[in-house]
């Protein structure tokens, strides 16, 4: 409880076990009434500042994951791309080996006839 709020039920509480008249409680009902309607309002206040920040930094979070998102995609794209190309050239070199080895072949069969 705000000290505010707690020193206005204190001295409600005295004051109303003190005062006989109906125009005193009343005065003072409407007072604690006052502090009570003060401390709800700065609590509004407090809850939409709140909500605002709160609001803010989901925006900020959405944003920077959409970047993450861009950046991990293009990442993907780029080694996507190189495995490709590597697949490209070990296809190439095995071709080349494949040659290779029947033009080995031919010749070791030219030498033993």
């Amino acid at each position: 409880m705000p000290e505010k709020l707690w020193k206005a039920f204190r001295n409600f509480g005295m004051t109303l076990v003190l005062a006989s008249k109906p125009r005193t409680i009343q005065s003072l009902i409407f007072t604690f009434a006052q502090a009570l309607q003060q401390c709800f309002n700065d609590q509004l206040v407090t809850l939409r500042l709140t909500k605002e920040s709160v609001s803010k930094v989901q925006d900020r979070l959405q944003s920077t994951n959409g970047a993450i998102l861009v950046a991990l995609n293009a990442t993907l794209a780029e080694y996507n791309n190189r495995a490709s190309a590597a697949e490209e050239c070990k296809c190439l070199l095995q071709h080349i080996l494949d040659e290779a080895n029947i033009a080995t072949n031919s010749l070791h069969k030219e030498l033993s006839d």
